[in-house]
């Protein structure tokens, strides 16, 4: 009877020490910082926005950030890995048997680039703290995130683990209502170490290896401009509390992309610029449909909704100068381009047409384990 009393009393007061004490402010802070640098070995379940279809993947992480994530289903997946050491990325497909390496995105992290996002989180989120749930075993405090623009971007919904900090679900709620899981952890245990080893990509016969330039940091749009050889498209007050986080050049065989990163705490928002004068650079454009100024192309990708992807592209077409033409490319399920021209007089008055009356069906790519480019400025809930 007494050993039974002590038991009780004994997971009683671990109960208690897991109770989640802090605000909801300080748990997505404290899971900012500390999600991508926890030891742990977990089963996850990624789900596309507006998609049934899952991905699950088994996540090995180390407290250096150090990374690896398998895909274990569906079966037309399995076996994909990514491996980051914090030196190399490196992606793995035993189907195709390729290999694409590029340096690491964990150098760019830092702690003052995080303290700053949240920062710009506090000022268009409230956050709540709604209660406390078990998730794979493990006590999480349920945060929402209800934004200022509620109408252009995702509400979300953070379940943390009150003694680790790592996000273990994660649900996004569109502007009209819909809501979905988007992360959602079967299985975690957090080991003292993982072997380095778990780290050391390994493949499957000898298969071809492609190298792929990261993306290089510049300090100004006069010095990005200059790097990719037009002048790059920047508008001049972007929605939703979105505020820009820094530019890159990113440099392929074909073709050269000037990138603008924006975020607004926890959406991530990435506008690629390309020149071309007769031909898009790119046969499906990220995010699905893209806009043309002049010779350049621009695409709009991210977290965000229909709504506030179509305001972002009404920022960039008030950038236009008096007479000059932007042309909205649709992207069919057909894969063609439909065009609709819109002309800004400049002369005081706005378009009054945005978005197109027409039905635009996009096709957003998934940005998980199956992505073929790592992303350096994740969102807090990006997590795979």
């Amino acid at each position: 009877m007494r050993l039974a009393i002590a038991c009780s009393l004994v997971l009683y007061s671990l109960g208690l020490a897991a109770q989640p004490t802090r605000s909801a402010q300080e748990y997505v802070r404290l899971a900012m910082l500390h999600d991508q640098f926890v030891t742990y070995t977990c089963v996850r379940t990624l789900h596309r926005w507006n998609d049934d279809d899952c991905i699950r993947l088994r996540r090995d992480q180390a407290a250096n950030g150090a990374n690896k994530v398998t895909v274990l289903s569906p079966l037309s997946k399995q076996g994909h890995t990514i491996v980051d050491d914090g030196r190399q990325w490196t992606s793995y497909d035993p189907d195709r048997q390729l290999v694409v390496v590029q340096d690491s995105p964990l150098a760019r992290v830092s702690k003052e680039d995080i303290e700053r996002r949240f920062e710009i989180l506090k000022r268009n989120y409230s956050l709540i703290k709604e209660g406390v749930d078990r998730i794979a075993g493990r006590v999480a405090v349920r945060v929402a995130l209800q934004p200022k623009a509620d109408e252009l971007v995702f509400s979300r919904r953070y379940w943390i683990d009150v003694e680790k900090f790592v996000l273990l679900r994660v649900e996004w709620t569109d502007p009209c209502g819909k809501s979905q899981i988007v992360s959602d952890t079967l299985t975690i245990s957090f080991p003292d170490s993982i072997s380095e080893e778990t780290f050391k990509p390994k493949f499957l016969g000898r298969p071809e290896t492609v190298r792929v330039q990261a993306p290089t940091r510049v300090d100004s749009i006069t010095a990005l401009s200059r790097e990719v050889g037009f002048k790059v498209v920047t508008p001049e007050r972007m929605p939703a509390g979105l505020t820009f986080t820094g530019a890159d050049v990113i440099k392929g065989r074909r073709i050269t992309l000037a990138v603008l990163r924006y975020t607004d705490g926890a959406t991530n928002v990435t506008l690629y610029q390309a020149g071309a004068d007769k031909v898009a650079p790119w046969r499906v454009p990220p995010g699905g449909k893209s806009i043309k100024a002049g010779s350049v192309y621009i695409a709009v990708d991210g977290d965000i909704p229909n709504a506030g992807r179509d305001a972002v592209f009404k920022a960039l077409a008030a950038t236009a100068q008096e007479g000059e033409e932007f042309i909205l490319l649709h992207n069919w399920l057909d894969g063609k381009d439909a065009e609709r021209r819109e002309k800004r007089d400049c002369d005081g008055r706005d378009c009054d047409v945005w978005p197109p009356r027409k039905t635009v069906i996009d096709k957003e790519p998934h940005r998980g384990a199956g992505s073929s480019a790592p992303v350096a400025n994740r969102a807090p809930d990006s997590v795979v």
